[in-house]
């Protein structure tokens, strides 16, 4: 069993070492380009590290995951200017008022452009102050602590703090915000464990509810974007930018649409709470 458990700590380290290389590839390129892709694929990358951070943060019993994460924190909060921009023009550019929301799109072009320059600038303090070698170093003695009794902790957490956030998420979109980002760590940490030979409750039935579910939870967050750039253009000195009825419009549209979605993930919220009572009777 000891052997067992090491080779799976081993296949970790091998496993985190390569996410830690694509990261830093992924925000070489986004800085480089920060085309849609671009920028989307770094950000996936950042998720699944600080994901990852968050499990050896566990498993160490409070290991310093915000010192280590700090200098990704502050390029993902950059690029997630980049990214809500982006996505908020690619909807707008498909959209049957487009023609009547150009000085609109231009305002997001040049919104988009400035956090653009800002992640670049970022981007050049970043490489000064990061070196590779130590950060490796001080991944794999993270991962050197996470055994399957601390596995098994951390799904039992995620189970708690998740419940917790269904129960609040029938009043409270704060709640379903949280829910999200909880449940998108979760997915990625799971799929990584299991690909490591580590035991889960729920194993690929639990991995398999949360990807779909996870994909309606971005939508719906791409819509509750679109919805608060649209409230900020309300109240800001934009407002002339688009008329009042166009503005109508294309609000109620993309409240529909959230609302639809809404609806989808409530009703889907009982079957995740099943889902977790089958889990908690597997650990018993």
């Amino acid at each position: 069993m000891k052997n067992l458990n090491t080779l799976k700590t081993r296949c970790l380290k091998k496993e985190g070492k390569k996410m830690f290389v694509r990261l830093n590839r992924a925000l070489k390129k986004a800085a480089q380009t920060c085309s849609e892709p671009d920028i989307h694929q770094m950000r996936v990358a950042v998720k699944k590290w600080r994901a990852l951070l968050a499990l050896t943060a566990f498993a160490g019993h409070g290991a310093k995951q915000k010192k280590f994460a700090k200098p990704y924190r502050k390029l993902f909060s950059v690029s997630g200017n980049i990214r809500d921009a982006q996505v908020h023009a690619l909807f707008l550019q498909d959209h049957h008022l487009t023609a009547k929301l150009q000085p609109y799109l231009q305002n997001l072009k040049q919104e988009e452009e400035n956090s653009k320059q800002m992640l670049k600038a970022k981007y050049r303090l970043f490489k000064e102050k990061t070196p590779v070698g130590k950060r490796i170093k001080q991944l794999n003695f993270l991962l050197s602590k996470i055994t399957p009794a601390e596995v098994a902790a951390y799904t039992a957490r995620c189970i708690a703090k998740a419940k917790k956030r269904i129960a609040g998420s029938y009043t409270n979109e704060e709640e379903l915000h949280q829910l999200r980002k909880l449940l998108k760590q979760w997915q990625y940490n799971a799929a990584l464990l299991q690909s490591c030979g580590f035991q889960q409750s729920g194993g690929q039935q639990l991995i398999d509810f949360l990807i779909p579910f996870n994909e309606l939870l971005g939508k719906w967050q791409d819509s509750t974007v679109a919805i608060d750039y649209l409230n900020e253009l309300q109240n800001g000195e934009q407002q002339a930018t688009i008329s009042p009825k166009t503005f109508s419009k294309l609000y109620a549209e993309i409240a529909k649409v959230k609302a639809t979605q809404q609806q989808s993930i409530m009703a889907a919220l009982p079957n995740l709470n099943a889902l977790f009572a089958k889990m908690e009777q597997q650990h018993e």
